[in-house]
């Protein structure tokens, strides 16, 4: 059942890649694109620079639909900046992920001195998939069974964020059927401390 789910919604993202069509109840942020997916190569290198195994199911979206460029937001993220077939050049799963694990809590607490409210350090496992714009983005976590999706909101909390979706393939299959995602009430939504991250799922 859950494999023939899969398949299903790997045939729609293929055709919405394919098409450049989506339909949607929010406002259009940027034209499907159609990037190549990546090779099994090119997965595992990304794999190694991460340092842990994608979720099966993200790695059949990079290998079976394309290497980012589709999807909520701005688009998935490309696999890595070393593939020439990236949609951006300047970010991507890889790039994004070692970027945020790089900053130490020094890092941190000189970067936002003046702050009350900080960033926490960034969590195992945990993938930036797409930009909203604003400083607004939907991340993915790797380590949980039920690969949830978070909102990351700067502009509410840097030590809170809000589940998006119960897993990866919900919030794929919400966007495929055109339901708008961008509008989350924050103050509604169930929100968990980044922190404590793995503590809480």
């Amino acid at each position: 059942m859950q494999e023939q789910r899969e398949h299903i919604l790997i045939e729609r993202l293929k055709e919405v890649v394919r098409t450049g069509r989506h339909e949607t109840g929010e406002e259009i942020w940027h034209r499907q694109r159609n990037v190549p997916p990546v090779t099994i190569e090119a997965l595992a290198q990304a794999e190694i620079q991460l340092g842990f195994a994608l979720p099966s199911f993200l790695r059949r979206v990079y290998l079976e639909v394309g290497n980012g460029g589709f999807g909520p937001g701005y688009g998935l993220f490309s696999l890595n900046n070393h593939d020439s077939t990236s949609v951006k050049r300047d970010t991507s799963l890889v790039a994004n992920y070692q970027g945020m694990k790089s900053m130490s809590q020094k890092d941190i607490d000189e970067f936002w001195a003046d702050e009350e409210d900080k960033p926490a350090l960034w969590p195992d496992g945990v993938l930036i998939l797409c930009d909203w714009g604003c400083n607004i983005y939907s991340c993915l976590d790797c380590f949980s069974e039920n690969l949830p999706i978070f909102r990351m909101d700067s502009n509410e909390s840097f030590a809170e964020w809000a589940i998006e979706a119960s897993s990866l393939q919900q919030w794929l299959e919400m966007w495929v059927e055109g339901k708008p995602l961008f509008h989350l009430d924050w103050r509604r939504a169930t929100r968990v401390s980044v922190a404590h991250l793995r503590n809480t799922l």
